[in-house]
């Protein structure tokens, strides 16, 4: 990006071609850098720039890219500038996804995608040259949301389950395989984050399901097994231990649940089933999770990824949910 210019009026050197109606401070400068050219109208407000001079614009210094969103003629154009101008559009409850954030994390064949925005529902955003969302699940889990060079976009395991609706199965499992042969995502992440946003009727898992469990083992982890692994951890963590194969709560539905902690009404589940059965039993896990609810009772799902590949986070997932549902109880 080229310079700035910045002081008063008059005070434009030589190698600025223009003087803009907004008097670009170092503030104001340091902000369009930090964005590759792009501001909002808000922002100018919130450094000083009067709401004359604002009402002025566009000048022949900045150009209106969408409703209340200027870029600097000065910058460069590029993808970065273009994100952040329908980020700031969109507000601060945005994020660039899908196709999008692929090219950001620098994923196969994405080098030329455009740029995609997800926003919540009820958005109804219409942004020129912008292709838009509206997945909440992603505004439910501040997690699956990573800032690329201060832009908010879909962290790297979020964008592989976006892209499993929009993309062809043979290039998402290109993608995914040049991510895994260069380290940069473990399948357990992505499974992870399919988990996260599974439920009975949401679409567009199936091809991301698909190319996961290219990658599993052949047979499903035994439930007892898993069951051990998973207790086995909570003790080498000092964690107290849960009782065993205890019944399902409430009435309805017969069966055991894996593990349950009675003080806390917590059921912790251990699933190493591999991902078509998973998907397949979504809606009696769910009927089982809704009547252990109706009693009181929470259900913490936990994957054969979660105890494999991220052994601390699953302890501490189980531990703040426990003392949660402790402190609620108490209340």
């Amino acid at each position: 990006m080229r310079a700035f210019a910045s002081g008063g009026p008059g005070s434009c050197h030589r190698r600025w071609a223009f003087c803009s109606a907004v008097r670009v401070t170092p503030e104001i400068a340091d902000l369009a850098r930090s964005q590759h050219g792009a501001v909002s109208r808000n922002q100018l407000k919130a450094r000083g720039v009067p709401a004359r001079t604002l009402n002025r614009l566009p000048d022949p210094a900045w150009s209106e890219i969408h409703p209340q969103v200027f870029v600097s003629t000065s910058s460069l154009d590029s993808f970065m500038r273009r994100a952040w101008a329908a980020h700031l559009a969109a507000g601060r409850l945005s994020a660039v996804s899908h196709e999008a954030a692929a090219r950001l994390h620098r994923l196969k064949t994405f080098s030329r995608a455009p740029v995609v925005l997800n926003s919540p529902r009820g958005a109804h955003l219409r942004l020129a040259d912008v292709i838009t969302h509206q997945i909440g699940d992603m505004f439910d889990r501040p997690s699956q949301i990573e800032l690329v060079e201060g832009l908010p976009v879909a962290t790297l395991a979020r964008t592989f389950v976006d892209l499993s609706g929009v993309v062809r199965i043979g290039r998402l499992s290109t993608a995914l395989d040049d991510a895994l042969a260069a380290r940069r995502i473990t399948i357990e992440a992505v499974a992870s984050a399919i988990h996260m946003v599974m439920r009975p009727g949401k679409p567009g898992l199936r091809n991301i399901i698909r190319v996961v469990a290219r990658h599993q083992p052949g047979e499903p982890v035994p439930g007892s097994e898993l069951e051990s692994a998973l207790l086995r951890l909570l003790a080498r963590h000092g964690e107290p231990m849960p009782r065993r194969q205890s019944p399902l709560p409430g009435s309805g539905m017969e069966g055991l649940v894996d593990v349950c902690y009675l003080e806390s009404k917590l059921i912790v589940e251990a699933d190493g089933r591999r991902w078509h059965a998973r998907v397949a039993q979504m809606k009696k896990d769910h009927e089982r999770d809704a009547q252990a609810a109706r009693a009181g009772f929470l259900t913490l799902r936990v994957l054969h990824e979660h105890v494999v590949g991220d052994p601390e986070g699953t302890v501490r997932t189980i531990r703040e949910t426990r003392l949660m549902r402790q402190a609620q109880l108490a209340a």
